[in-house]
C-alpha cells in the first residue's frame, strides 16, 4: 500500500512562473483556510501591476481568550526559470510592504530558491524589526504543501497524484466543498483499490457517495475490499454527519440523494456481513459517545428517508421473481439480476436505465418473508414508516437479502 500522495517530478516546477505560480499560490491558501483571497491580476498571462503582491488574503486567527482577529497577508509569486532570488528583489518586496501598517505577514514564494545573501537580510532585518512577519517559501516548501493538500495537485498537475493522492483529495473535496468525483477517477482508484488505505470511514463515504451520484454502485462495491471495522465506523460516520453533508450540499448546489443512498447502501452491507443484531446495535448506539442528549425524534427523522428507499428499492427486487407482487420496472434505474452484486462483486456485469408501476397478488405468496401465508401483505409495499420501528425494519431487509442472493 503505497503513502505517497503526490510525485514531485510530475509537477513542472521550473515552469511555474508569473500566472502559474500564482494560481498555484492561489489554491494552496484557499485550501489552508484563508479567507478573502484577492488575485491581483489584469487575466491570463502575466500579471498587471499589482502595488507590491499578486494574492491579498486574511486568516483568522483566535486569541487566548476566544476572540479572533483577522491577519492580513500579502503574497508575492517570484517565478525563476534556472536562476534563484537574490537580495536586491528580497530588500525591494520587504521595503515595499513596510509603508502599509495593516499587512502583518508578507511572503515570498518562488518555485526555485533565495539565495543565501537573500536569507541572511531577511533574518538581518527581522531582528530590528518586528512588523511584518517576513516569510520564504522555496521549492521545497511547496513540494510539502501541495503533498499535504493533494486537492490542489488533482486540481492543477493530475497527473502527478499517486492513487492514493487522488483518494485523499477525493476525500477533502467531498467533506469541505460537497464535490462528487467523476466517472473517471472513479475508475482509476478502483483498478488501484488494493494499493489503495480503504480503512478510513471519510473516504469510503465519500467514495460511496460518489458513486452513488453518477448513478450506480454496482461495479465499484468499495465496502467488499474493507474491514469490518471500518464498515462499522463508516455506518456511524455517515449517520451521524447525514444532516451536515446534506446542509453543506444545499449550500454548494450538490445533490442530496447520494448521501442518504450512501447510509443506506453501508446499512445493507451491515446486515449483509454483520447481522440484523450488530448492525442495530451500531444504529442505535452512534450517538452515544458525544457526551450530549440526542432526541429520538431527530435520530428517527435522518433515517426516514433512508429507510424508505430502502424499501422501495428491496420491492423492486424482491419482486423479480416474487409470483405476489408484480412491477413494471421501465422507468427503475437498476437491473434487478445486477442489485446484489453490489453486495457480492462479479466483474462481468454491467448496468442499464429502467421504471415502476407495481400490483401486487393477494392470492399469491411471498417467497422471500411468508412463502406459505397469502393473507399478509407485503411489508416492502405497506409498511407506513419503516424508520420508527427499526428492528423489525432491518430483520425485513435482512430476510430479503438471504432470499435474493441464494435465489439469484
Amino acid at each position: 500500500m503505497s503513502e505517497q500522495l503526490i510525485l514531485p517530478s510530475q509537477i513542472p516546477w521550473d515552469n511555474l512562473v508569473g500566472h502559474e505560480l500564482e494560481e498555484l499560490l492561489y489554491w494552496i491558501f484557499d485550501s489552508l483556510g484563508a479567507k478573502n483571497i484577492v488575485w491581483r491580476v489584469g487575466g491570463i498571462g502575466s500579471g498587471a501591476a499589482d502595488s507590491g503582491r499578486d494574492l491579498e488574503l486574511d486568516f483568522h486567527i483566535p486569541d487566548p481568550d476566544g476572540t479572533v482577529r483577522k491577519q492580513k497577508w500579502w503574497v508575492e509569486a517570484k517565478g525563476r526559470q534556472d536562476r534563484s532570488i537574490d537580495k536586491s528583489t528580497v530588500e525591494r518586496a520587504i521595503l515595499n510592504v513596510y509603508a502599509y501598517d495593516q499587512v502583518e505577514v508578507l511572503l515570498l514564494a518562488t518555485n526555485s530558491h533565495f539565495t543565501n545573501p537573500a536569507r541572511d537580510w531577511v533574518t538581518a532585518w527581522q531582528n530590528n524589526h518586528r512588523w511584518p512577519k517576513i516569510k520564504l517559501w522555496e521549492r521545497e516548501d511547496l513540494e510539502r504543501l501541495c503533498s499535504e493538500k493533494p486537492g490542489v495537485v488533482l486540481r492543477l498537475f493530475s497527473h502527478a497524484l499517486t492513487p492514493q493522492g487522488v483518494s485523499k483529495s477525493v476525500t477533502e473535496r467531498f467533506w469541505e466543498y460537497s464535490y462528487y468525483a467523476d466517472v473517471p477517477t472513479l475508475d482509476l482508484l478502483w483498478e488501484s483499490r488494493f494499493e489503495l488505505d480503504l480503512n478510513n470511514p471519510m473516504c469510503l463515504t465519500a467514495l460511496i457517495s460518489s458513486e452513488l451520484a453518477n448513478g450506480n454502485i454496482n461495479s465499484h462495491p468499495w465496502p467488499l475490499f474493507t474491514e469490518d471495522e471500518t464498515l462499522e465506523l463508516s455506518l456511524i460516520c455517515s449517520y451521524r454527519n447525514l444532516l451536515y453533508l446534506v446542509n453543506r450540499a444545499h449550500d454548494f448546489g450538490a445533490k442530496e440523494e447520494p448521501l442518504t443512498g450512501c447510509l443506506g447502501y453501508l446499512i445493507l452491507c451491515s446486515l449483509d456481513k454483520l447481522g440484523e443484531d450488530r448492525t442495530l446495535e451500531i444504529i442505535l448506539s452512534s450517538w452515544n459517545d458525544n457526551g450530549e442528549t440526542v432526541p429520538e425524534g431527530f435520530k428517527t427523522e435522518l433515517l426516514r428517508p433512508v429507510i424508505r428507499n430502502l424499501f422501495k428499492e428491496l420491492l423492486f427486487v424482491c419482486s423479480h421473481d416474487c409470483p405476489r407482487v408484480i412491477i413494471d420496472d421501465s422507468f427503475f434505474r437498476d437491473d434487478p439480476k445486477e442489485y446484489w452484486s453490489r453486495l457480492s462483486y462479479d466483474e462481468s456485469l454491467t448496468t442499464k436505465d429502467n421504471g415502476l408501476l407495481t400490483i401486487e397478488l393477494k392470492d399469491k405468496p411471498c417467497l422471500a418473508l411468508f412463502p406459505n401465508d397469502t393473507k399478509k401483505s407485503c411489508p416492502l409495499m405497506h409498511t407506513d414508516a419503516p424508520e420508527k420501528n427499526l428492528r423489525e425494519s432491518l430483520l425485513i431487509i435482512e430476510a430479503v437479502i438471504k432470499h435474493c442472493k441464494q435465489s439469484g
